[in-house]
């Protein structure tokens, strides 16, 4: 089971790293500050950095995860693989549409609805934990709409009066640094959230497991994900290069304050709402409203339909 708790991290990784990751190369790949290829590889090396520093500088992500939920001696491994499975399942759902999906959210509503095949009981659950990740949920959505929405009225206060810039390749530039900041705490959030769900299994994160999820989800990020790319910064939105600044802007800061606090996060959801906001403060029709509702409803469906998947796929593997 142990072997098969490896495996399933890795293939959950590897989902992840084409379908959540492509959210922060979405920016520089719609405005043309990068070709596509270059970008993926770019993320994909950030991506790889943001797991393994992180790790080592600050794990509490890891941390929150793996005291999300009391799972009795025995039934660690099932549980894990149940939600690495469902996660799974579900990001590749998601990527057949080209909507992004939140693997984080997917990994702690799978692990809580095992923890619940297994015991059912609120002692099986860490509450405070749980709180922790709803208000993250929250305050990321809210924060990304503002941060993206202001920091794109500062950014348009130095263009002329046609909406041009004089400084459009430090604009490029600029895309191009924070793409890379974007990836690498991508890495931080969401590799430090599937270590913390390795730990339930074996107890300890050695140097095969941490090189290994930083490795997979690099790979999956050089897949590109495209169909996410297209859908987050074409069909969603009418985006300039300087609005694709500010969201990335946005959602760096708000990563890296979630990733300092331990608190997990997706960065779909704060990439995206940063593009959102970026793009409003200049014209609500910039903004796809029905495509944005599409996204919002596939995030609020992660956490009962992972639920769910997570408490029978347990409930089937403990009687293997």
């Amino acid at each position: 089971m142990e072997l098969l708790c490896f495996l399933g991290i890795a293939a959950a990784v590897f989902i992840n790293g084409f379908t959540d990751a492509p959210n922060a190369m979405a920016t520089a790949v719609c405005t043309r500050a990068l070709r596509p290829v270059t970008a993926a590889a770019l993320g994909g090396v950030c991506n790889f950095l943001g797991v393994l520093v992180m790790y080592r500088l600050n794990s509490s992500v890891a941390d929150t995860i793996s005291s999300l939920v009391r799972i009795p001696a025995g039934a660690g491994q099932a549980v894990v693989l149940a939600a690495l499975l469902t996660i799974a399942l579900w990001g590749f759902f998601g990527w057949t549409l080209g909507v992004p999906t939140s693997e984080s959210h997917g990994l702690i509503a799978g692990l809580t609805g095992g923890a619940l095949a297994v015991n059912w009981s609120l002692q099986s659950v860490d509450l405070a934990q749980w709180a922790k990740v709803l208000k993250g949920f929250v305050i990321s959505v809210a924060f990304g709409f503002i941060a993206g929405y202001l920091v794109a009225a500062i950014l348009a206060l130095l263009a002329d009066g046609r909406g041009r810039f004089r400084t459009e390749r430090a604009i490029d530039r600029g895309q191009v640094a924070f793409l890379c900041c974007t990836a690498f705490l991508h890495g931080a959030q969401d590799g430090l959230k599937f270590l913390g769900a390795y730990r339930y299994a074996v107890g300890e994160i050695g140097a095969l497991a941490l090189v290994t999820v930083s490795a997979v989800m690099t790979v999956g990020t050089l897949m590109g994900g495209f169909k996410i790319i297209k859908k987050v910064g074409m069909d969603m939105v009418r985006m300039e290069k300087y609005q694709g600044l500010a969201s990335d802007v946005a959602s760096s800061v708000g990563l890296l304050t979630a990733s300092l606090t331990g608190v997990p996060v997706s960065t779909s959801h704060i990439k995206t709402t940063a593009i959102v906001g970026a793009c409003a403060r200049q014209s609500v029709k910039k903004v796809n409203v029905s495509v944005v509702m599409d996204i919002f409803k596939g995030w609020l469906y992660t956490f009962p339909v992972c639920g769910v998947l997570g408490f029978f796929l347990t409930k089937f593997l403990i009687r293997l």
